[in-house]
């Protein structure tokens, strides 16, 4: 790997810290291996012994947490068809080149559903290519005739091929599925409890699970020890997730105000996923217009009332959804909904973290924490638009090995290689 260093210090920066758990006057921090070893207040520390990282005018933060993504391998998501005239190979190369672009991004740590998770994160943990951390949920079950299913396709392609679903229902069967998900590597899993409008059946204002097979998705979930995220696009799929007590609710389309209270009461977290909405919506589109103004009002809402939103930004294919890009523009939505930008830092962070049971590593500049780290030009507390160029992150270090440094601050640029480690 690039720049693996024992000891580190990045000194002069402006530092915000969305756990609050550092000292206001800290102006830098010491890294040693992959942690954060010491906090630097007023130049406390002796530090000509180290590499030292000068980051006057630049803003240190923890990276950014993902929590609802697909790293496909597709460079082209519509129509679902195409998903089939690419081998499985092929968009597992493409997926690595993917995977490095959400890392450039600022995103250490994503949580995601595609058949190539697994693999990656095997081969970043070997050291072989650059990318996040990769929390892996394998492909997600999904009914009949829903979100798993390819029209006028043949069932055996689409169960070899299909970038993000296994079509599963029945009790003993979703149980057989979970188990060998687990198996397989899976430490997250997903269902679809609604339609994705995938084509023309897979309808969004319908349920296509039972409340008796949620119940048991959940359940076998949680026996298995891992944790469960749903696909609710009605109230109706969001009422039953909240019954079946799931760990996470993906879209959240018609929460109201029962929901809220029972998200608050359970500490369910949501990811409101503003930003894939319109992806899918054409210029001066009305009914998408008001579909968002609510959307955005219910999202202030539930952020007034403390219920816990993360960040997923549901990217999936590189033309619709660049990756990184798409999941910076996700942050602006909250924004545009009216959340002061310092908590959306934290509901990139923080609360992403909180979801994996991670808050004591990832989100927060605390002593102690991965040395998950990113460096931005300017301020973006003060100037959110930073936020929507990649390029404003000059610097990023995941678990203290640093792979981008746009501005050569460390003594190198290792971005200029790609996502193989060189």
């Amino acid at each position: 790997m690039y720049n693996e260093l024992s000891r580190m210090a990045i000194v002069n920066c402006n530092m915000i810290d969305p756990s609050k758990r550092t000292p206001t006057d800290s102006t830098g921090i010491i890294i040693e291996k992959n942690l954060i070893a010491d906090l630097i207040i007023d130049n406390s520390i002796e530090i000509e012994q180290m590499q030292t990282i000068d980051a006057s005018g630049l803003c240190l933060l923890p990276g950014f947490i993902d929590c609802h993504l697909h790293i496909t391998g597709l460079a082209q998501g519509y129509p679902p068809a195409l998903w089939l005239s690419q081998t499985k190979e092929e968009r597992q190369v493409r997926s690595i080149r993917q995977a490095w672009e959400l890392l450039m991004s600022g995103f250490t740590t994503v949580i995601d559903i595609s058949n190539n998770g697994h693999v990656l994160k095997d081969m970043i943990s070997r050291g072989e290519i650059y990318g996040p951390r990769i929390i892996p949920c394998l492909r997600g079950l999904a009914a009949p005739g829903g979100a798993g299913y390819i029209p006028n396709a043949k069932q055996s392609e689409i169960e070899k091929l299909h970038p993000w679903a296994i079509t599963c229902n029945g009790t003993d069967n979703l149980i057989t599925e979970i188990r060998q998900l687990k198996n397989d590597g899976a430490e997250f899993i997903k269902f679809w409890i609604s339609g994705a409008g995938m084509h023309d059946q897979d309808d969004e204002s319908k349920v296509q699970y039972s409340q008796s097979e949620i119940n048991t998705i959940v359940g076998e979930t949680h026996r298995c020890g891992l944790k469960i995220q749903a696909h609710c696009t009605c109230s109706s799929a969001v009422k039953m997730a909240i019954e079946g007590e799931v760990d996470f609710i993906i879209h959240g389309f018609g929460m109201d105000h029962a929901s809220k209270e029972s998200l608050i009461k359970k500490g369910i977290a949501w990811a409101p996923t503003c930003e894939i909405e319109s992806t899918f919506s054409k210029p001066g589109d009305k009914q998408f217009d008001e579909f968002i103004t609510h959307h955005y009002q219910t999202i202030l809402e539930f952020y007034n009332s403390s219920c816990p939103i993360v960040l997923g930004s549901d990217t999936f294919a590189d033309d619709r959804t660049p990756f990184g890009k798409f999941g910076l523009r996700e942050m602006l939505n909250f924004i545009d909904a009216g959340i002061p930008v310092e908590d959306v830092i934290k509901i990139a962070t923080v609360n992403g973290a909180k979801l994996l049971g991670l808050e004591n590593l990832l989100g927060t500049l605390a002593i102690g924490a991965t040395a998950d780290l990113i460096l931005m030009n300017g301020r973006p507390d003060k100037d959110p638009s930073l936020l929507n160029d990649p390029d404003n992150i000059v610097f990023v270090m995941r678990e203290g090995i640093v792979v981008k440094d746009s501005l050569g601050l460390s003594g190198g640029c290792p971005n200029q290689f790609g996502p193989l480690c060189i």
